[in-house]
């Protein structure tokens, strides 16, 4: 038995499969899954395609106010400021789009003003909203992101993501950005709640809320998640893994005075040249002589994460002409900052040190890098922190350390009491050679530390590991076993007495024994966010309170690198020539260029039916010269 509707709009479920199941009730579910609802749904909107064809024959001046959308819609979309819409009206003119030359009612009406602009930005803002808002609605459960941020203007700003379910699917979406006058918790909390109430969110909806760990965030007491909780105590409060990452790193070095002074002479070498022409070309021409690679150097900057890595591998890659460069500096033009510097380099403990950093920080890197994918989930956050954990107490072991250690030792040559390294004659004494020994093990012990005590394996979020498949015993007494204990802990946060459960814990445990032979059976090679949607689309009638239960899971977010991106399109979009750039006019901005679809995939209709009644337009009166069923409503 097939359903054709589904085989038609090639939906993935049993009945696009075939099944042999006749029973009643396996229609009834099948009726009421997800895949054909949507089914139903596209269905309905093609019974009225025709409605909808006549409602778009529209004026020729409605064909210009659209093709001045797509303009606008393209500004917005690649960047670009808001004062280029004329210039690019007139350059489309002058390639031949004579539909924009409609825009043109009159001496004093030529729609090329910028509030115009902004009226466009503004229903384009506004379409999107929509699309957000009708996900929003569709989704039971929601998670937050939420960050603050200082753009060029010394504003302080509130940038908040969502996370929600749409059609089984997990989405993250930008949901906006509010100025704001303090950033005590008490302020903070009430612009959340604001920004829920803008959007129809409902807090006892929320089940997770990221932030980036701060005091402010994070106060036991009154900390904004703490108040967030006294209204919605079912809400899971995460400190941003890639955040926590970073602060171990940190925290680690500045423990240790070897590697303060090593960062400090990196940042040293990074402003001798980057203040400096003259300098940079020297150093580009040093690069073709010695045939090595033209790698730029890089500054460390303590907000932003892996920084200090990259800094570190830049300089690892370009030591030898830096040090060459230096060297020339201080004997032909009598430097001396670039004679210290040189001095500084060529020893033993700034070159050991910066292998060892390749190293370390390059395993670090890889975990972070890996909580900033988009795909991440709590079932992966602790086996990567344990392989992590695992290769830094590798390092020590022996001699040889890292790969990058690994080439230091094999390219250092003693020759009649002096050290070289590569050729070039370096500084290296014992107490050198132990100094390096003793940061190499303080600092990986530390780091490790660190490590542990930030992404400790236990509570909440670590119980969350039960619902990823791959987790899943394959021993049938073991399997019987699992996850008893981490279900209850999971069923007790999110159903806390005092409010109405999100899901019956009841018949969440009497559903658990045939979900994981489920899984077992159909799913054990299928990663978390794929059993998601399987549950929502193929078992939601069979295991109704698990499909809730993980639902709700997925939406709890494990970072706030969502916000991080969203505060790199601030910073591209207000820029210190348009730093007068209001708030409200930059979430629109924002909303464009993070949420927009590409050109060819927006309605402009609908932007052109909200332009059109949110404000009255001279371009939409008068005669026309085409027959438009708008202008006959």
């Amino acid at each position: 038995m097939y359903c054709t509707l589904c085989v038609r709009e090639k939906k993935h479920n049993v009945f696009t499969a075939g099944t042999s199941n006749f029973r009643v009730k396996t229609i009834e579910m099948h009726i009421k899954g997800v895949d054909h609802k949507a089914v139903l749904e596209s269905q309905h909107l093609r019974r009225n395609n025709v409605q909808v064809a006549v409602n778009r024959m529209v004026c020729a001046r409605s064909k210009a106010v659209i093709a001045a959308m797509r303009n606008v819609y393209y500004l917005a979309k690649e960047l670009l400021p808001t004062h280029k819409y004329k210039s690019l009206n007139e350059l489309c003119i002058l390639q031949g789009c004579e539909t924009l030359a409609e825009l043109r009612v009159s001496e004093n009406a030529q729609y090329t003003h910028n509030d115009i602009v902004l009226d466009m930005q503004c229903a384009i803002n506004n379409v999107l909203k929509e699309d957000l808002i009708a996900k929003l609605n569709n989704s039971t459960f929601k998670g937050l992101m939420t960050d603050e941020s200082t753009d060029i203007s010394v504003e302080k700003l509130h940038c908040t993501y969502v996370n929600l379910i749409n059609y089984g699917d997990l989405e993250t979406h930008y949901l906006c950005k509010t100025k704001i006058t303090a950033c005590d918790a008490a302020t903070v909390t009430q612009t959340i709640k604001e920004q829920l109430q803008n959007y129809n969110i409902d807090l006892n909806d929320v089940t997770g809320v990221c932030t980036d760990g701060a005091a402010v965030m994070t106060g036991r007491e009154n900390g904004v998640v703490a108040r967030l909780k006294r209204e919605n105590p079912a809400i899971g409060g995460t400190h941003c893994a890639t955040h926590k990452l970073n602060l171990c790193a940190q925290q680690a070095a500045a423990a240790i005075p070897s590697l303060q002074r090593y960062q400090r002479t990196v940042g040293s070498i990074y402003g001798y040249f980057s203040n400096s022409s003259s300098r940079q070309a020297r150093l580009k021409e040093m690069h073709v002589i010695l045939d090595t690679d033209d790698v730029k150097l890089k500054s460390i900057h303590a907000v932003r994460w892996l920084s200090f890595g990259e800094a570190n591998v830049a300089l690892h890659r370009t030591m030898r002409t830096v040090a060459e460069v230096f060297q020339q500096d201080a004997e032909l033009m009598h430097d001396t900052m670039a004679e210290s510097l040189a001095k500084a380099m060529l020893t033993y403990e700034f070159i050991a040190i910066n292998s060892l950093l390749c190293d370390i920080l390059g395993t670090i890197a890889c975990l972070s890098k890996a909580f900033q994918l988009k795909s991440l989930s709590f079932a992966y956050v602790q086996p990567a922190v344990t392989s992590t954990i695992n290769a830094l107490r590798a390092m020590p072991i022996g001699d040889e350390g890292g790969p990058k250690f690994q080439e230091l030792l094999a390219n250092i040559a003693e020759n009649n009491g002096e050290t070289y390294f590569k050729g070039e004659k370096i500084k290296a004494t014992r107490a050198m050679r132990q100094a390096v020994d003793g940061v190499r093990q303080r600092f990986l012990d530390t780091l490790i530390q660190n490590i542990e005590d930030r992404f400790p394996d236990i509570g909440l979020f670590s119980a969350f590991r039960i619902f990823d498949p791959r987790c899943l015993p394959r021993d049938n007494t073991e399997r019987a076993r699992f996850g008893r204990d981490e279900l209850r802990t999971i069923l007790d946060h999110l159903c806390p007495a005092g409010r109405e459960p999100i899901v019956d814990t009841d018949t969440c445990s009497t559903e658990w024994p045939p979900f994981k032979e489920l899984l077992h059976a159909n799913y054990s090679k299928n990663s978390f966010q794929e059993l998601v949607k399987i549950m929502a689309t193929q078992h939601a009638g069979f295991l109704p309170e698990t499909t809730k239960l993980l639902a709700a899971i997925s939406v709890i977010p494990m970072s706030t690198v969502p916000c991080e991106r969203g505060f790199s399109v601030q910073n591209r979009i207000k820029t210190k020539g348009r730093a007068r750039l209001k708030a409200e006019n930059l979430d629109v901005l924002m909303r464009i260029c993070i949420e927009g679809p590409p050109i060819e995939q927006f309605d402009f209709y609908r932007a052109l039916e909200k332009f059109r009644v949110e404000k009255h337009h001279r371009i939409f009166q008068g005669p026309c010269k085409e027959r438009c069923p708008c202008r006959q409503r």
